[in-house]
């Protein structure tokens, strides 16, 4: 069996391995299988085009994943169930959950499935995804079993479209293919029904109609992600940036103003402000996977050591306006130093990814929102980085989130060396936004390039 087809099979056997037992793994199996499979996808990806796999084949392989990871409850998170009661909060109780958290209605006989940390919290997701997860609880009612299936294969269907499409886009080149298809990110994702695949979904369709000369439907689709996960929004960032440098000033504006005009009104359903501000909660916490939680950990000790009331919220509080600036900073630079690439796939995943590695806040789904569309230029620098970002979080996350790895080397490579390589990968990006290469016009399309932009993209 040649190198590239095995490695598909043991990336596939390890995801569902994965799937099937996680919960009864110890943390060093867990990260060693996903270790295995994130391995495996990278080399069945490089690999697969010269050892002659089909795309074809690598669809089918990554169609059983998406299948297995409907069929299994969630793995790696418990969010699907805050999903649930956010949107019950609307659908049951008929009130707004950007404002009403799901501890208000203490009767509601699915409230106890939701983490209860979250509980006293309003809703953070997009406006989009409330109303559609509200006419899922409406339609699916009480039965646990049928909104969780509903939820995994609206994340499942999403990431299918995105496979067929990038292979439509590759012309069947399996790197690409196999990139995102065989993606151990992919199965996590769709496992724990997450927007962000849908919102991915939306990133992709609006680069692509960005691409074709399209700036009105690519605003829209554009919008419409951000509505489904906020932080999707930050390729649009790197969209516009492109097109301002490509000279399309007027398209910029098209594209900005409808994507402006899709948010405003979606938060404007729920309250407009008052829909924004349980996003300000966030600012109040971290992520291990994220180096500032390495410089939290320090300015809690010391905020203990004078005695502080509440020294872990006291740390927050420091880090809230370094975490912002980095963040709007790194995506900033990406968006302007990417801008200058010929492909505006590039310009778009390379300004989100910049503003996810400097961000406090980052879980492993998120890196969803940009893989799609990462995918189309998968052998680029941003492709490869997308990839090492997403490897990086999912093997940080091998004990899920809420669960600590045990005290030892799994947790010193968890909360320390891991975020440390996140560092590095940060200033990889930064560089290579920074080394963009002098402003390589694309072409204007023609009209028969106009008309072939179909599916997804149009």
């Amino acid at each position: 069996m040649k190198p590239s087809r095995l490695a598909c099979v043991v990336t596939v056997t390890a995801l569902l391995a994965w799937l099937a037992a996680a919960q009864e793994m110890s943390s060093g199996v867990r990260l060693g299988v996903l270790a295995t499979a994130v391995v495996g996808s990278a080399v069945c990806s490089v690999r697969a085009e010269r050892d002659g796999i089909r795309a074809g084949e690598i669809v089918g392989a990554g169609a059983v994943l998406l299948v297995a990871a409907v069929l299994f409850p969630p793995r790696e998170s418990n969010d699907l169930w805050g999903y649930v009661s956010y949107a019950r909060v609307l659908s049951e109780h008929g009130s707004n959950p950007y404002v009403t958290p799901p501890s208000a209605f203490p009767e509601d006989p699915l409230l106890g499935r939701m983490s209860a940390e979250y509980r006293d919290d309003p809703s953070v997701y997009g406006p989009l995804f409330t109303l559609y997860t509200a006419g899922i609880t409406a339609a699916a009612g009480e039965r646990p079993t049928a909104l969780r299936i509903s939820l995994q294969a609206t994340a499942a269907i999403a990431a299918l479209l995105v496979v067929l499409e990038v292979r439509r886009r590759s012309g069947g080149e399996p790197r690409s293919v196999a990139f995102v298809a065989l993606n151990p990110l992919l199965v996590v994702t769709v496992n724990g029904a997450h927007p962000d695949m849908a919102a991915g979904a939306l990133v992709l369709a609006g680069v692509l109609t960005a691409e074709s000369r399209r700036p009105a439907r690519s605003g829209l689709l554009l919008g419409l992600a951000a509505l489904t996960k906020l932080t999707a929004g930050m390729a649009a960032v790197g969209v516009l940036a492109w097109k301002l440098r490509q000279r399309h000033p007027k398209e910029a504006a098209m594209a900005a103003a409808a994507l402006l005009a899709v948010v405003v009104a979606g938060y404007g359903i729920f309250g407009g402000s008052k829909a924004v501000e349980p996003l300000q909660q966030v600012a109040l916490r971290g992520t291990r996977s994220q180096a500032w939680e390495i410089l939290r950990k320090d300015l809690t000790a010391d905020a203990e050591a004078k005695g502080a009331a509440d020294p872990r919220v006291e740390a927050h509080e420091k880090l809230r306006t370094p975490g912002l600036v980095a963040t709007v900073l790194f995506l900033g630079v990406g968006a302007v130093g990417l801008s200058r690439r010929r492909r505006v796939a590039e310009a778009a995943a390379g300004s989100a990814l910049a503003g996810l590695v400097a961000s406090r806040y980052v879980l492993p789904w998120y890196l969803a929102n940009v893989l799609p569309t990462s995918a189309l230029v998968s052998s680029s620098a941003v492709g490869i980085l997308v990839w090492a970002e997403a490897a990086r979080q999912l093997l940080v996350y091998a004990d899920p989130p809420g669960r600590s790895p045990p005290e030892g080397w799994l947790e010193q490579l968890s909360t320390h060396w891991l975020p440390l390589v996140g560092v590095a990968l940060a200033a990889a990006v930064l560089w290579h936004s920074l080394r963009s290469p002098r402003d390589v016009r694309r072409p204007e399309p023609t009209s028969a390039d106009r008309r072939a932009v179909t599916g997804i993209g149009t």
